[in-house]
């Protein structure tokens, strides 16, 4: 058992020093300053967490408003009820954000003929 404890402080007392810990029998104390320092640190490091969680929440919202709008405005560009329509215009805005989307209606007869006045 001796040999195991004098192993361990061997191989560990370059962490002791590093860290400050002191050795009185089987009392350890860490210096105080250590503690305030890492106190500090670990905030500083949460907030960084938070904005990052931030960002990409916000850009997770831009993302999906936008492809919700552009799904809308291709359904809506193929729907026979709009075929008397030249162009769709749709409008989305979000926290920061905002998109308008103008679009022509699709018409498949039209590029037919293109087709065959090229042939």
């Amino acid at each position: 058992m001796f040999h195991i404890k004098r192993m361990f402080y061997r191989c560990f007392h370059a962490v002791h020093i590093f860290f400050g810990v002191l050795k009185n029998g089987l009392k350890k104390e860490v210096i105080a300053s250590y503690t305030v320092e890492a106190a500090g640190v670990m905030a500083i490091i949460f907030f960084v967490i938070m904005i990052l969680l931030n960002q990409a929440f916000h850009v997770r919202g831009e993302t999906v408003g936008k492809f919700v709008l552009h799904e809308e405005v291709e359904r809506a560009r193929h729907q026979i009820e709009n075929k008397d329509e030249q162009e769709i215009i749709r409008r989305s805005q979000g926290i920061r954000w905002g998109l308008e989307l103008t679009v022509p209606i699709f018409r498949p007869e039209n590029s037919l003929r293109m087709w065959s006045l090229a042939e």
